[in-house]
């Protein structure tokens, strides 16, 4: 008689399962099953291994993450409905089956075009995707019913976490656990630590180097951070209550005030926002109501001297009175003068600040824009045009982003009354092309340290020449527009697929070790073409080499996000 294999014991972080919560819980909770499953090639084999139960929740994660990205018909492309009865007996067994009506309907319509579902490319405006109508119908069934389902799944998955895994230590999870978790790296020194009461993060929660210098740390209340701090000990960030209102207050390294925000119990900001120098100056203050921007916004330099006076006024509209740039020239005078909007500003809501990708230059009248202006967007010049009294008046020229004119318009008082379009190729060629991306600001949202320095490529170049496959889905966009091109001779096709403004990307997480190198490459998002492209790239990546990250004058692990972009490039070889 055969053997009866053994089930897979999936291993979670025991700190990750009282730390995560929502989302990240679910995400935490499947890589711990993918790591167990390991290869694509074996999946399918090692899935079949898994309980019912750890199939379910595996299933949950990659249907809830594929309706979110795609809908239905993308989860049926991927997945099929192998994992589905699994999927539906987690959801019995949690006693949250709403959604198990609607999704009975899904798979019944997706056995019956099973067939269908053999497509290399399932894009195109008559495409499999396109063609499933009936799945897009239910996708807005789903998107109601999803985060109520996600809170039950989750609630019920804690309180039975013993049915999915078991600690990393290799003992079950106990969900009402009280008391304090250390982690250790092999080494034998302390990697994490954390307190917990009754299954609740509560307390201080430390993470070290593998040479036992504290990398991070903050202040859980109830299961939430409350209180963030710099590796000096001084808080960094800090959430208050107070009766209705909720005060979030972020503070220097030196333990000096920051930036203050109050909002009220429906999350309206309360008072004007204000960010302070270190030394205690005022820095920043801008009002809202509502949600809205609306009255004073000031700026000053450590010194105390203003550097902006404005104001919005209704929707929004942004009048300049006076301004300074960073020099302490007075660049604009009872609102005349020339205003630059270096696109960094203090966040009017619960984030720091907001840094954006946009910058501006304004010649001004009465605080408003009278004269040129000119934006640019990632450095790169993207329209320069004439404004009269707040309004676009005279011309406009926008630019593509490798230079050339895009539209020509002549403007009226706000309205555009001639317009020119423009290629952006001469001979257009397809491509392939890799960036990566490291910065302060990601780092802030994924809640890790932030680095004194950011990892960058060191063989980028290298790489991107073996970026050399065209995806078919490409390919195809290319013939579309050359055909088009052809039958029509009209450059003004701009549509989503049009080659002037295609540019259909994936998103990865690499994660990197302290000599640089990337350990593992993890998908996390991509355009509707690039679907069928995801498994390409994984490889390539992994021969990336990076200058490491460096916290506090030492090498770190740490993760970049890595973008392929599918587009269009100029053909350098027709031109010539």
């Amino acid at each position: 008689m055969a053997k009866k294999p053994t089930e897979p014991r999936i291993r979670l972080n025991r700190i990750d399962f009282f730390r995560l919560r929502g989302e990240e819980f679910f995400e935490a909770l499947c890589k711990c099953i993918d790591k167990e499953l390991g290869e694509p090639r074996n999946r399918g084999r090692l899935l079949a291994k898994l309980t019912p139960h750890q199939q379910g929740a595996y299933a949950w994660w990659n249907l809830y993450t594929e309706v979110h990205n795609g809908g239905l018909a993308q989860y049926f492309y991927n997945w099929s409905d192998a994992s589905v009865p699994a999927l539906l007996g987690l959801l019995k067994a949690a006693g949250n089956d709403a959604l198990a009506g609607p999704l009975k309907q899904a798979v019944q319509f997706y056995r019956k075009h099973v067939k269908e579902f053999a497509v290399d490319n399932p894009f195109g405006e008559d495409g499999l995707f396109a063609r499933m109508t009936e799945l897009a119908k239910l996708d807005k069934v789903f998107a109601r019913l999803l985060a109520k389902t996600c809170n039950g799944l989750e609630k019920w998955l804690r309180a039975n976490i013993s049915l999915i895994a078991i600690g990393n230590n290799g003992e079950p999870i106990d969900p009402k656990f009280s008391g304090e978790i250390v982690a250790y790296f092999p080494n034998g020194k302390t990697h994490e630590q954390a307190s917990v009461r009754r299954g609740v993060l509560s307390g201080e929660y430390r993470r070290y180097f593998k040479d036992g210098e504290l990398e991070h740390s903050c202040f859980y209340k109830g299961g939430a951070v409350s209180t963030d701090f710099w590796p000096n000990g001084q808080p960094k960030h800090k959430t208050i209550k107070r009766g209705k209102l909720t005060i979030d207050e972020w503070y220097h390294p030196s333990g000096n005030i920051r930036k203050r925000h109050v909002a009220d119990k429906d999350g309206w900001t309360v008072e004007p926002v204000r960010m302070w120098h270190d030394n205690g100056q005022l820095a920043e203050e801008i009002h809202v109501v509502k949600g809205r921007k609306r009255g004073p916004w000031l700026k000053f330099f450590d010194d105390g001297s203003p550097r902006l006076q404005a104001e919005h006024r209704n929707e929004e509209s942004l009048v300049i009175h006076n301004a300074w740039d960073s020099d302490r020239q007075q660049v604009v005078k009872n609102g005349n003068g020339t205003y630059v909007d270096d696109g960094w500003r203090i966040d009017d809501s619960y984030a720091l600040y907001f840094e954006s990708d946009w910058t501006t230059s304004r010649e001004v009248r009465k605080g408003v824009p009278h004269g040129k202006g000119t934006t640019w967007h990632q450095g790169l010049v993207w329209s320069e045009e004439e404004f009269s009294d707040g309004k676009r008046h005279g011309n406009q020229t926008v630019f593509y982003d490798n230079g050339r004119v895009r539209t020509r318009c002549t403007w009226r008082n706000g309205k555009v009354v001639k317009s020119e379009e423009f290629p952006k190729f001469d001979h257009p060629r397809p491509a392939v092309l890799i960036r990566t991306e490291a910065t302060a600001e990601l780092y802030e949202a994924w809640k890790y340290p932030l680095l004194d320095s950011y990892p960058t490529p060191r063989n980028l170049e290298q790489v991107q020449g073996k970026l050399r496959t065209i995806p078919a889905f490409l390919q195809g966009v290319f013939e579309r527009n050359q055909s088009k091109s052809a039958i029509t001779d009209d450059d003004d096709d701009d549509d989503d697929d049009g080659i002037n403004t295609f540019d259909d990307s994936i998103a990865y997480f690499a994660d990197l070790n302290e000599r640089g190198t990337v350990e593992k490459v993890q998908f996390s998002g991509c355009g509707a073409y690039s679907i069928s492209a995801v498994d390409a790239y994984p490889p390539i990546i992994c021969k990336l080499k990076f200058e490491p990250g460096v916290l506090r004058g030492r090498n770190v692990r740490c993760r970049v996000v890595v973008w392929i972009h599918h587009t269009f490039v100029e053909d350098a070889d027709s031109a010539g």
